[in-house]
């Protein structure tokens, strides 16, 4: 999928500053309705065809967050299809929106979130619908992902526990027209989807009362944190355990004084198959200080998995790393990151930290603390999409390291295959993070301790 052309470049002509979408209609080059107009009854509603995205591997499951009561959910759609949901949650300092598309060949490509505490404050235009384009809160997602929570403190919205807090939730929603894995090389389609809160499609329904649910007493926001005594870390994996791993990756780490981690299945490894190690270079990772990480046997959605083959995945992959002597195996990547609450808990039963999200699947993005204090939430960034490949791409990878190094937190840089055509692009990058910030690189080791 790396040939796709970017989806960054698709289209310009949006309105909102700093933020480039890619929008428009059904097989044809033209927009079904001009921007700020509306069509059907729900606001804003636009489609157009667009060329295939670059998709990540990743298929990440909305996140798993503790809050005061159960999310009130909404239905993602246009009023004819429906892509997933938009779930409102809270807990005692903030109000979680979550966008999530779970159907297969859906994808989020683009959010726009107003949050307000009265109807007033939501943006409208001249019509009085409401009016995304002019919501405060906003990304564009490269690639598309499945799921993206954004964080708003509710004294930021200035509510608080049995108040109401009002908010309108639009996506930029995309997918192949034909809906199967050969319709992916074909034309997509990126339409407007709002969260809708009952059946009835006219403009107000894209507007929500919201009541924020008590979270049990009165609850003083916590203070700000005090600046971090020490400087954060990062960890560089590279998952699957492909043959690119020791012969293009390891070389590079090793000449700059890096370590690294593979988080590996053992089943293509053991079988011998040819994208992937052999057993004895992952031994050689082992011996040059490489953690070797958990990632289940053979890298299946653990989310289509009856109960009994889910815990085998886990299981088995567990103990595979502790008979070859790379334990302790306390670390668990999710393959796809894919997993709900069935999967976490099987996840949590096997191992203590657990790599399942990415950083920009949520608004702020969010990084773990360092030392780690929730450790089933370790969250990755991928240069391979930034991309590493371009000059830009590097300058953002080296961005976040250098914000999660400064802020005293914690950051994954997951990888893939590294091939040779990227190679010496993936040295400037490793060449960047340790000229600046090698004593700052540790492994899986350190973190799973």
């Amino acid at each position: 999928m790396s040939n796709r052309p970017s989806f960054g470049n698709l289209v310009r002509w949006l309105p909102l500053a700093g933020i480039m979408l890619a929008v428009g209609c059904t097989r044809t080059d033209v927009l079904l309705n001009p921007p700020g107009q509306s069509s059907g009854t729900l606001p804003a509603l636009q489609a157009k065809s667009i060329p295939a995205p670059v998709l990540s591997s990743l298929k990440a499951s909305a996140p798993t967050i503790a809050t005061c009561a159960p999310a009130t959910v909404y239905p993602l759609t246009d009023g004819t299809r429906t892509a997933g949901t938009v779930s409102v949650s809270n807990d005692a300092t903030s109000l979680y929106v979550t966008y999530y598309t779970p159907s297969t060949y859906w994808w989020v490509a683009n959010t726009q979130l107003a949050v307000a505490s009265t109807s007033a404050g939501i943006p409208r235009d001249a019509s009085g619908a409401a009016s995304p384009w002019d919501f405060p809160s906003g990304a564009a997602h490269e690639p598309p992902i499945k799921s993206v929570t954004y964080t708003i403190a509710l004294s930021k919205v200035g509510v608080q526990a049995g108040q109401t807090a009002y908010l309108s939730a639009m996506a930029g929603v995309v997918h192949p027209t034909t809906e199967s894995e050969a319709g992916l090389e074909g034309s997509w389609e990126w339409l407007v989807m709002w969260g809708v809160g009952n059946t009835t499609t006219t403009a107000k329904d894209v507007i929500h009362a919201y009541t924020v649910a008590s979270c049990g007493g009165t609850v003083t926001p916590p203070p700000p944190p005090p600046p971090p005594a020490t400087k954060g870390v990062i960890t560089i994996t590279f998952d699957d355990g492909f043959a690119t791993t020791y012969s293009n990756a390891y070389p590079v780490l090793r000449d700059l004084g890096l370590r690294g981690n593979a988080a590996v299945n053992p089943t293509p490894i053991n079988e011998g198959w040819g994208d992937y190690m052999k057993p004895a270079q992952v031994q050689a990772l082992w011996t040059a200080g490489w953690a070797v990480v958990s990632h289940t046997m053979d890298h299946q959605d653990l989310t289509t998995l009856s109960a009994a083959a889910m815990e085998a995945e886990i299981r088995d992959s567990k103990a595979w790393i502790e008979a070859k002597g790379y334990g302790p195996a306390t670390a668990f990547v999710v393959p796809f990151h894919s997993w709900g609450a069935r999967e976490r808990a099987m996840i949590q039963k096997y191992h203590t930290y657990t790599r399942g999200h990415t950083i920009d699947e949520f608004s702020p993005e969010r990084f773990a603390t360092w030392p780690v204090t929730q450790p089933m939430d370790i969250n990755a960034f991928e240069p391979e999409y930034a991309p590493y490949r371009t000059a830009q791409g590097r300058a953002l990878t080296m961005a976040k390291v250098k914000y999660a190094i400064d802020n005293g937190l914690y950051l994954d840089l997951m990888f893939h295959k590294v091939p040779a055509a990227t190679l010496p692009q993936f040295k400037e990058l490793m060449t960047s993070i340790a000229t600046t910030y090698k004593a700052n690189v540790v492994t899986w080791k350190e973190i799973a301790k």
